[in-house]
């Protein structure tokens, strides 16, 4: 049986009426390397992430 580090199932994330991420699922299995990128818009203005 594979070991999961961190699983995820349908999460949605909005930021006022803005749907950003709609049902979003996923595993990282134990060793696996994952990451999760997005950009900004210049109109949104918002210092990056890290």
């Amino acid at each position: 049986m594979e070991e999961l580090s961190v699983s995820v199932s349908n999460l949605t994330k909005s930021f006022g009426s803005r749907r950003v991420v709609d049902a979003l699922s996923f595993t990282v299995k134990r060793g696996e390397v994952f990451a999760l990128l997005w950009g900004t818009t210049e109109r949104e203005k918002a210092p990056p992430s890290t």
